[in-house]
């Protein structure tokens, strides 16, 4: 955690002052994860823009992580704190508001700018992501959802079980687009993934054994609309 306050100081270079940004998130979900340390559940709450251009989360557990940090020792739960973070999928930037007791911080981050390249993990070959529906449907907040099969072409016995709610529609190719394509760039790999994901709502993901990975526990669907605006001018 230390390397992620060094990282913000530096990314004051990289912050956008004087520019409003107008985040549309149409839809709010909130997850169960299950936590093999801890063998409880953790919870998380993610907002979707349907064309895929945002996600947006406010995780209490992020605001834990960030005072849990040395940097943060006279921060207190008396103080409270709270994190606001956005990924903007065309432009691969992370937008990131956090209040901690008296204290604000924002940054507008470039990510690729910024993080190191790490090519250990690099790889350098094509890989197919098959999506497909399969005979049985799942019931999740009174609906009878599709459960789709997610898996790599060479390795179809290595995937997942997916549901989306295809009535909310979301364009989940653009959003895990910029996902790959952030994670091959800070890798140098040269290879390519291709996949085609419904455009529904994701709702639930376990694997081929019945592992629960994250499951919707609520849904949202009123319209939320971030206003960010970083504003710091000097005048003479």
């Amino acid at each position: 955690m230390r390397n992620i306050f060094i990282l913000l100081l530096l990314l004051t270079v990289s912050i956008s002052f004087s520019q409003e940004k107008i985040i549309e998130i149409d839809y709010t979900v909130d997850y169960v994860v299950p936590n093999k340390k801890t063998q409880s559940m953790d919870t998380i709450s993610i907002g979707y823009n349907k064309e895929g251009k945002f996600l947006w989360t406010n995780s209490d557990a992020l605001a834990k992580k960030f005072t849990e940090n040395n940097f943060m020792s006279k921060v207190n739960s008396n103080n409270g704190a709270s994190v606001d973070l956005v990924y903007d999928a065309l432009d691969n930037r992370f937008l990131l508001s956090m209040l901690i007791g008296n204290s604000e911080f924002f940054a507008n981050m470039d990510i690729e700018s910024v993080v190191p390249i790490d090519d250990k993990d690099g790889f350098h070959e094509n890989i197919s992501l098959i999506t497909t529906p399969i005979s049985i449907t799942e019931s999740l907040f009174g609906k009878e959802l599709s459960v789709y099969e997610f898996y790599p072409r060479e390795e179809p016995n290595e995937g997942l079980r997916i549901l989306f709610d295809e009535s909310l529609p979301c364009k989940n190719n653009t959003y895990v687009s910029g996902i790959i394509n952030l994670m091959l760039n800070m890798t140098q790999s040269t290879g390519k993934i291709d996949f085609d994901l419904p455009e529904g709502l994701f709702l639930k993901a376990y694997d081929f054994d019945d592992n629960l990975l994250i499951e919707a526990i609520n849904l949202d669907t009123n319209k939320k609309t971030l206003f960010i605006n970083y504003n710091f001018q000097i005048k003479e």
